[in-house]
C-alpha cells in the first residue's frame, strides 16, 4: 500500500504547489492594481485581506484560498497517516532497483576501455605494501562513468592479497549502523562474533568492526559517497592498524573525493568519458556481436548515437540495448536518434539511465535544477545565451513553460484549443506561421516570452502585452524587427534595429533588466 500512496502524493505535490501559485497571481491581479508602492507588503497584504472578507465580488478567491489549506491539511495527514517519511517511491507498481548492480556484476569479456585503468590502479593499490599503512583511493567522475565498475574490476584483481574484504553503497541518505553491520558480516565468518547484531546500535556496530580488523590486512570498496560527513561516519570504523590496508572510494563530487584522500599517499583517480574507438567496441559488440557486422547503411546513424551519447558507458549500454531489440533498419535507428531523450520516460530498457539521470538531477540545488529544465526548452544544437533568464513549472494537469520550436497553422489550432492561463514562460525559436499563434490574452500569467532569433516576428499580433502583468522577461533579440508593436515593453534589445522606446515602458513595473546595444 506504501508505494501506492507515495506515487499518489508524489503526483498530489507538484499539482497542489502550481494551484497555490495560480491562485496568489489571480490574488495579486485582482487585488493589488492601484495600491501605493509606498505601502510595505505586509501592510499591503493585511489591507487586501481584510478587502477579502468584506467585498462579496472576492469571494472566489477567498473560497479557493480556504479550499487550498484543506487540501493541504489532508496531504500532511495522508502522509503522516502512512508514516512516509524515508518510504523509498515507486513508479508503475515495481521497486526500483539500483543501476549500479550491474556494474558490481558485470562479466568481465563485456567490459571495454577499462583495462589499463583497472591494471594501473591495482598497481598502485599493491605498491608499498611493505610500509604497513594504510592507503585510500578514490575514484571521482558524474554519473554513469563507470566508477562502480572500475572500483569492483580492481578490487577483484587484488582481493586474494588481503586477509579480508567487503564492498558496501553509501547512497545519498546512508544508514550507518546498516552499512557497519553488512561490513561485519562480509568480513567474519564467525557466528559468536556477530552473535546478537541486531540489537547493536551505531557505536558498537562501529567498536565491533575495528575490534574484527584490528589486526587484519583489509581491502574495502565504499561505493556512492555522496557527502564528507557519510564519509568521516564510516571512516572512523576502520583502524590504522600498520598492515597496509586499502580503501577505494567512489563518488561524484570530487570535495568528497579530496576529504577520502587527506594524505600525499592517498589518490585521486578522475574517470573520463570512453574515447571514440572504445565507444563504438562497446556500441556495436553488445548489439552485432562484434565491430564488423554492423551494416554499412547503420555507420552514419551510428555515430550519430554514439555522439549524442558523448562517451558515457551507462548510456551507450542502454541505447545499445534498446536498439538491439529494434528492426535493423535505417528508419528505425534514425527515430531513436531523434526521440533519445524522450524515451527515457517511456521505454522500460533505458530504466537504468533515467534512474541515474534522475539521482544526478535531484542531488542539484534547486536554482540549477530550475536551469537545467530551462535548457530543455530550446532545440538540439541551439546557442543559448548565458544572461537569458529561467522562470519554469510543469504539470501534467495544466501547461506551465511552453516551447515552440516548429508551428503550423494546424498546429497553431490545435494550440489555440488548450488552456493557457497558467502558462509562465513562453520561448518561440520557430520561424514558420507565426501569425498562427494564440493571442497574448490568452498567456495572462506570463513571466517570460522570448523571441530571440525568432524571423517574421513582426506578423504576430502583440495586442495585450501591456497587460502581462507578471512579465518579467522580453526578448526579441536578432529578430532585426525596425518598429516595436503597440503596447510592447521590452528588456532585450540587442541585435535589434530599435531606436525608440514606447511610452508603455514605465508600465512594466517588474523591470529589472534592460539590455541594449543601440542606445
Amino acid at each position: 500500500m506504501a508505494p501506492v500512496v507515495t506515487a499518489a502524493l508524489g503526483a498530489l505535490g507538484p499539482v497542489l504547489a502550481y494551484d497555490t501559485e495560480d491562485c496568489f497571481d489571480k490574488f495579486i491581479r485582482h487585488l493589488g492594481n492601484g495600491e501605493s508602492h509606498d505601502v510595505g507588503f505586509k501592510e499591503y497584504f493585511r489591507k487586501t485581506a481584510r478587502r477579502l472578507k468584506t467585498l462579496g465580488a472576492r469571494h472566489g478567491i477567498a473560497s479557493q484560498i480556504n479550499d487550498l489549506k484543506l487540501r493541504i491539511k489532508e496531504v500532511k495527514e495522508l502522509k503522516t497517516s502512512y508514516n512516509l517519511d524515508g518510504v523509498a517511491s515507486s513508479t508503475q507498481g515495481h521497486t526500483i532497483v539500483d543501476p549500479r548492480l550491474a556494474a558490481l556484476f558485470a562479466e568481465e569479456a563485456h567490459l571495454v576501455g577499462i583495462d589499463s585503468p583497472r591494471d594501473d590502479l591495482a598497481k598502485w593499490m599493491l605498491e608499498e605494501e611493505n610500509k604497513q599503512r594504510r592507503r585510500v583511493m578514490s575514484i571521482v567522475g558524474f554519473g554513469g562513468l563507470g566508477k562502480t565498475t572500475l572500483a569492483n574490476e580492481v578490487y577483484r584483481k587484488i582481493q586474494e592479497r588481503f586477509d579480508c574484504h567487503a564492498l558496501v553503497s553509501v547512497s545519498q541518505k546512508p544508514d550507518t549502523k546498516k552499512i557497519i553491520k553488512d561490513l561485519i558480516s562480509q568480513m567474519s565468518c564467525n557466528s559468536d562474533f556477530t552473535k546478537d547484531m541486531e540489537s547493536w546500535d551505531e557505536q558498537k556496530s562501529i567498536g565491533k568492526l575495528r575490534e574484527l580488523l584490528q589486526d587484519k590486512r583489509y581491502l574495502v570498496i565504499i561505493d556512492d559517497i555522496w557527502s564528507i560527513s557519510a564519509w568521516k561516519a564510516i571512516n572512523c570504523a576502520f583502524p590504522e592498524n600498520n598492515s597496509s590496508s586499502r580503501i577505494i572510494t567512489t563518488t561524484r563530487i570530487l570535495e568528497v573525493a579530496r576529504s577520502c584522500c587527506p594524505d600525499r599517499d592517498d589518490q585521486i583517480y578522475e574517470m573520463t568519458p570512453l574515447s571514440d574507438v572504445h565507444s563504438e567496441r562497446l556500441f556495436f559488440n553488445r548489439i552485432f556481436g562484434s565491430e564488423e557486422r554492423c551494416p554499412d547503411m547503420l555507420i552514419e546513424v551510428s555515430n550519430a548515437i554514439l555522439k549524442k551519447c558523448g562517451g558515457l558507458p551507462l548510456a551507450i549500454i542502454s541505447i545499445s540495448g534498446l536498439l538491439a531489440n529494434r528492426p535493423r533498419v535505417k528508419e528505425e535507428w534514425e527515430k531513436v536518434k531523434r526521440s533519445i531523450g524522450s524515451d527515457l520516460n517511456r521505454n522500460q530498457s533505458l530504466e537504468g539511465m533515467k534512474n541515474i539521470l534522475s539521482l544526478s538531477y535531484n542531488d542539484l540545488p534547486p536554482n540549477l535544477k530550475t536551469v537545467l529544465l530551462h535548457v530543455s526548452n530550446f532545440p538540439e544544437d541551439y546557442v543559448i545565451d548565458r544572461e537569458s533568464q529561467t522562470v519554469w513549472g510543469n504539470s501534467q494537469c495544466s501547461i506551465r513553460c511552453l516551447s515552440i520550436q516548429d508551428i503550423d497553422q494546424e498546429l497553431a489550432s490545435e494550440l489555440a484549443k488548450k488552456d493557457l492561463s497558467h502558462v509562465r514562460s513562453l520561448i518561440i525559436t520557430a520561424s514558420g506561421c507565426i501569425k498562427h499563434l494564440p493571442s497574448l490574452t490568452k498567456f495572462e500569467t506570463l513571466r517570460v516570452l522570448d523571441f530571440e532569433c525568432c524571423q517574421g516576428v513582426a506578423q504576430y499580433d502583440m495586442d495585450g502585452m501591456e497587460n502581462l502583468f507578471q512579465l518579467k522577461y522580453l526578448s526579441f533579440k536578432e529578430t532585426y524587427i525596425r518598429e516595436l508593436p503597440s503596447g510592447v515593453v521590452m528588456l532585450d534589445l540587442r541585435t535589434t534595429k530599435i531606436r525608440d522606446l514606447p511610452a508603455g515602458i514605465v508600465q512594466l513595473t517588474k523591470l529589472q533588466h534592460l539590455c541594449s546595444d543601440t542606445f
